[in-house]
């Protein structure tokens, strides 16, 4: 495990820290036109730190699940179930009631157990082979965004993500709370945000997600939004697992449920596709009070989706030769379903030409 200063350290350095690909897609340096609407807005979850989706979304029925994590994991009778295999972590009872979809088994193949697996998510860099000059966010925006939009792609709150690393247009980050005057004029012409239309926690969650539909309402071109989550590595839970993150699903179910309920009331949550990414998991078994760094998790979609359960589980009974959990679903199959969502064919953007995950949008 990695000592705290050099983790923090890690989160400041970007995509020059890694050795840039040759692998540059036409489509990304011509930005043709996208084959969908031209309003849709892909809204990302970073929860860096490696985040253990098998807290927020329980195998409650798997007997190997609880043999592994004796004392960090939920009781079946506390989850709240989605089916007779996965249930709900028991603080997200308001996102149960949402439509949302479930990507169960999602790693990175040839992954490490470092934060530097953020520069490979960051990327989009599927393999481990094909690092990027640019940021999978950022090669969306070039594609679908226009290069009069004073930000074709928005991160709340900290500087700009190396994920919006883009060639051709504006990408900028937005203060928490701020009116956030970009160059040129907002829809309503007084150069301001337009207010918030419903109150929402009073969480950093909670401000940055009504940052976001303030900027998603401006409607001047935005069309990615990147939210760090958390003031660094919350996610990375070594010890006292279960308190922390116990926390840390209260704060996203309070704060995405408002988000999700603004976007419905305003008639805008079939234009938004909200998703989760994160370095890596968890490990299958707990050390004394936490879990150390992993591979699989489990990824949401929420807006524009056909809810269920995609995907597939892991074995929690065969792992790997390092005791880790092998991943059924790779992290381009998943990328793929967010640019699909902006009309983007995958390959424009992603290695190897990877197929989205169906059904999930259209």
């Amino acid at each position: 495990m990695s000592e705290a200063p050099s983790r923090r350290r890690f989160l400041q350095v970007g995509l020059g820290a890694v050795v840039l690909s040759r692998f540059v897609p036409s489509a990304v340096l011509a930005a043709p036109s996208p084959s969908v609407a031209d309003d849709r807005v892909l809204v990302v979850l970073e929860l860096t730190g490696g985040h253990d989706g098998y807290s927020m979304v329980v195998p409650y029925t798997n007997g190997a699940y609880y043999r592994r994590r004796p004392t960090v994991a939920h009781a079946p009778g506390a989850v709240i179930p989605i089916d007779a295999s996965l249930g709900w972590h028991p603080n997200l009872a308001r996102l149960s009631q949402r439509p949302v979809a479930i990507i169960d088994g999602v790693g990175a193949a040839n992954t490490y157990n470092s934060h530097e697996m953020l520069h490979r998510w960051w990327q989009g860099d599927t393999d481990g082979v094909h690092p990027q000059s640019t940021g999978f966010s950022g090669r969306l925006c070039d594609l679908v965004g226009d290069v009069t939009a004073p930000a074709t792609g928005v991160c709340i709150g900290t500087p700009v993500t190396p994920a919006l690393t883009a060639r051709t247009v504006s990408t900028r980050s937005v203060p928490v709370g701020g009116d956030a005057s970009f160059p040129g004029s907002w829809e309503h012409g007084t150069g301001a945000l337009p207010p918030s239309t419903r109150p929402y926690p009073e969480t950093r969650l909670g401000g940055q997600l009504a940052t976001a539909a303030r900027v998603i309402r401006a409607n001047v071109g935005t069309r990615v939004v990147v939210v760090p989550v958390g003031g660094g590595l919350d996610f990375d839970t070594h010890q006292n697992h279960r308190a922390i993150h116990d926390a840390l699903m209260a704060e996203l179910d309070g704060a995405l449920d408002a988000f999700l309920d603004e976007l419905t009331t305003l008639g805008l949550a079939q234009r938004v596709l909200c998703a989760t990414v994160s370095e890596f998991g968890r490990r299958a078994s707990q050390n004394a009070t936490g879990l150390d760094h992993g591979t699989t998790s489990v990824m949401l979609l929420c807006g524009a989706v056909t809810p269920g359960v995609y995907g597939a589980s892991p074995s929690w009974t065969t792992l790997d030769r390092d005791g880790q959990l092998v991943s059924p679903v790779g992290m381009g199959e998943y990328y793929a379903v967010l640019a699909s969502f902006l009309g983007v064919r995958p390959g424009d953007v992603l290695p190897n030409d990877p197929a989205p995950i169906p059904g999930i949008v259209t």
